[in-house]
Parts: structure tokens; sequence; C-alpha cells
């Protein structure tokens, strides 16, 4: 073979090594952007540069305490749905629901339970945790319901909690991920994961405004009269309404002890709430149907829930379509009938 063949075919051999080594690299490079990392995100994975929500888990329900007189709480932001609701006196209490799977490190402080918070807890089937309950509760809690279990601090279950000595009781009392997946394992628990919401599986700007056609109005703040006022105001950057508190007309962020309370889905659920004792005890109506407000993006829309034995809490548009909520987490506001809002 001439001196000019071997040049031509050591250069065509060349040209196959580099289309075969770019092909290569091309696919590994394609292969490594397609696997998803193992970093854990709130609510989800993040596969990549796409963050994919968890629908559906398995629930762990905390009683923790909202007064003005405790202590700033711990774990709220990391819920996935938070149940915001009166008890006596006027003031409001936490029903949070976590995923057994992604735990605070620290819960609290936890407070007692009422009937009508047992009532949304065993929506999802789990762990309802608290430090006691009313009469009525209480005995709610012994006779047959649809919870996994109740863990109590206040019984033989105290070892699953710890007291803060460095706070007034009964402010003091709290639990976290240790604590509660040791009595998980303890007691043998099976919980069922449960998926009560339709999720959006993207957020676009179309698919906000197809979603709230026709019905919604621009609203970027909603203010709630409780005996302690609560106030939420749309922050277009995060695409979360971040809440405050409103003392002598002036705004103060509300926070936990990992920052400012925000959440992108925010409901208030209006129904039939009544004063039972001289305690101040309420019976609130959570079977049935009502009215209901949906704020997304800066977008309010009427609505209604349903609740049955049958089926947990829904809320529906006023076309009878499920309402889809965007990933993240849901607070949930529950109010009177007649309870003072401004929109």
């Amino acid at each position: 073979m001439s001196v000019n063949k071997r040049l031509l075919t050591l250069v065509g051999l060349l040209i196959v090594i580099a289309v075969i080594g770019v092909l290569t690299a091309f696919n590994y490079l394609q292969t490594r952007n397609a696997a998803p990392f193992k970093k854990e995100v709130q609510a989800g994975k993040e596969q990549g540069s796409v963050a994919v929500f968890k629908k559906s888990w398995s629930s762990v329900a905390v009683m923790i305490d909202n007064f003005e007189e405790s202590y700033r709480a711990a774990g709220l932001n990391q819920a996935r749905v938070i149940y915001e609701v009166p008890v006596e006196a006027g003031i409001t209490r936490f029903l949070t629901i976590f995923d057994l799977e992604s735990l605070p490190e620290k819960i609290g402080p936890v407070r007692s339970t009422r009937p009508y918070f047992i009532d949304l807890a065993s929506d999802y089937k789990g762990i309802l945790v608290h430090a006691g309950g009313s009469p009525e509760a209480l005995k709610q809690l012994k006779a047959e319901n649809d919870l996994s279990y109740d863990l109590n601090e206040i019984s033989g279950n105290g070892i699953y909690f710890w007291r803060d000595v460095s706070r007034i009781a009964p402010f003091n009392v709290y639990t976290g991920r240790d604590s509660i997946k040791k009595a998980a394992k303890d007691k043998n628990l099976k919980i069922i994961e449960t998926s009560n919401f339709l999720y959006e599986s993207k957020k676009t700007e179309g698919d906000k405004m197809d979603r709230f056609a026709g019905v919604a109005s621009r609203q970027a703040e909603i203010e709630i009269d409780y005996r302690e006022p609560v106030f939420w105001k749309f922050n277009k950057e995060e695409s979360q309404y971040l809440r405050y508190k409103k003392t002598n007309d002036k705004l103060s962020s509300f926070e936990d002890e990992d920052g400012q309370i925000k959440t992108p889905n925010l409901v208030v659920l209006k129904t039939e709430i009544k004063i039972i004792d001289e305690i101040g005890r309420r019976q609130i109506k959570l079977a049935g149907a009502g009215e209901a407000i949906i704020l997304q993006n800066g977008e309010t829309k009427k609505g209604i829930w349903l609740k049955s034995a049958e089926s947990p809490l829904k809320f529906y548009d006023l076309e009878n379509q499920e309402i889809k909520f965007l990933p993240g987490k849901i607070w949930i506001e529950i109010v009177d009938n007649f309870f003072k809002i401004s929109l």
C-alpha cells in the first residue's frame, strides 16, 4: 500500500473515532441530564430543573397552637395542608397535615384537639398528634374512627413528646420527625397514602387564565377578622400568598421558626359555627356543602366545598369542576357564614 493510501486510511479512521466519541459524549450528557438528582425538596423530589410534586402521601396530622401569648410555632412552613379553625374565646388553632416521610425535626407547640379537628384529620386516615382534648373529642377518639392512630401526649404516649423547660406551659410541648417515626415503628403502624385534592401538573400563565376564565377577579389581598386578624398578600415574584398579622392597623410578618408563612393556595371555607357551652367551645359543621373562596396566582374564584362520610373534603368551582391546586401547600381558613372577610 502506498504512503498516500495509508495516510488516507489513517485519516478516515481518525474521523470515524472522532464521530463515535462525539456521539458517545452526547448520549452521556443526555442520559446525565435526564437522570433525577437525589436532592429532596419540600413536597416532592427535584428531577433536573423540574420539580416532581408528590400528590399522595402517608399523613401525620398535628395540632399546633396559635395564640398571641404563646411562642413562634415550629413546622408550619413544612406542612402539606393547614387548617386554621376557631376554638374557645375566638382564637384559632392549626391542624397541620404532614407527609410521614418529610416530617420537620421540630413541630409545635402541640395543643389539644376538638371534634371538628378529628373530622378533618380523619380524611387522611393517618396519625393524629395532640396533647389532650375536649371531653367530646376524647370520647370521639375512643369510638371507631378512620384514624390509623391517636398519639396523645397526655397518656402513655408522652415518651414521644418533649417539653421545653424554658417556655411556659401549656405552650411548651413539642414533637418531631424522630419521635413520630419512632412511635410509628414501635406500634407497627401501616399508614396508607391518600390523595384528597387534585393538583396541577405544572403552572403556566395560560393554565392560570384558562382555569379562572370568566369567573375570576384580580385579588392580591384578603383580610380575615379573627380575634387576631389575619392578612394575606400575594407576592408576584414568589407566586405565593404571604401571611401578616395586623395590630392597630399595622402589618408585621407572621412567621414560624423557619421564616414568614406563605402558601401558593389559599382557601376560605364558610360554614355554620355555633358556641355550645359556657366555656365557648364550638360546634362546626363539616358535613354537607357550603360556600368557598379560592385564591391562587393573585386571582379570586368563588366555589363550593363538599364533605361526606364517604368522601373527604373537596372543593369545586361553580361549574362543578373540582379545583386543581398548585404544587405546594394548601392553607384553609374556616370561618362562620357571616364572618367578616375583606377582599
